[in-house]
């Protein structure tokens, strides 16, 4: 796998109040081997005509790397969030969908 990656997981703690409060992202790992494609670019059209484009990426980690939903992939300058983690215990890595975060 061509790229290297790190994996960052948000992590959650009580405010006090009965609430919970999102901390700094935790980092699970770094230096991950990883492959990283452009999986999708949609564009829909809401309201008064303006675009929202949505870009989906595939992600592909060696398998029995900690990867779960909504983890956050940050390769070089760009961060993914992880939507979907494909679970199949036959395959040779993990795979999952993200989209870019802004």
């Amino acid at each position: 796998m061509p790229e290297l990656v790190t994996i960052k997981r948000r992590v959650t703690s009580s405010d006090g109040f009965g609430g919970i409060r999102t901390d700094t992202p935790l980092t699970i790992a770094t230096d991950v081997p990883a492959r990283i494609t452009q999986a999708q670019v949609q564009i829909m059209y809401g309201q008064a005509s303006r675009a929202l484009e949505l870009e989906k990426w595939s992600v592909r980690v060696p398998h029995g790397t900690n990867l779960q939903d909504e983890d956050f992939v940050i390769w070089g300058d760009l961060t993914l969030q992880v939507e979907d983690v494909k679970d199949r215990s036959w395959d040779t890595c993990v795979s999952a969908r993200a989209e870019i975060v802004k």
